[in-house]
């Protein structure tokens, strides 16, 4: 499935966004995403992670090639939830740090929006210094988890 130019937008916007994994015995692991690039038709996610805080979840999608990605809007608690079966870890590449950047300061404007300094959104997401890991996905399922009615009810963007 492919991500509507609306989606695209949301995941690119500002958001608060975690990656979840879990092992063949289900126990599971989520980390903050610290950057995110969707590829141009839409298709494709590239979900950048603090590579220690990821070391139970990158050996779960490793073995599974499952996840599950979800991102929230902080003022509204708007959230959109996307799951593959396909996700790998990748190689590192320039444009996933041009992404951190890019998160880290969408993110400190909507914080900074509701009154927390931007210092706050750079101690929990900042990417400097951290050494980093990507996972790379195609969304197969797309989901509306924002709380309260719908809640669950799958995207329209979705076959």
């Amino acid at each position: 499935m492919a991500l509507s130019a609306a989606e695209r937008a949301f995941v690119l916007g500002g958001v608060s966004a975690s990656v979840a994994a879990c092992d063949r015995r289900g126990r599971s692991s989520l980390v903050r995403v610290l950057g995110v690039q969707v590829s141009a038709d839409g298709e494709r996610l590239r979900l950048v992670v603090d590579r220690a805080q990821a070391v139970d979840l990158l050996p779960m999608v490793a073995e599974s090639g499952r996840l599950a990605a979800v991102f929230s809007d902080p003022p509204s608690h708007r959230t959109l939830q996307f799951k593959a079966r396909d996700a790998r870890v990748v190689a590192v590449e320039a444009a996933d740090r041009a992404a951190c950047l890019q998160q880290e300061a969408a993110f400190a404007a909507t914080l900074g929006a509701l009154g927390w300094p931007g210092a706050f959104a750079t101690a929990l997401i900042g990417a400097a210094g951290r050494e980093l890991a990507v996972l790379e996905a195609c969304p197969v399922a797309a989901y509306r988890q924002t709380p309260g009615p719908g809640a669950g009810e799958p995207l329209a963007s979705q076959p």
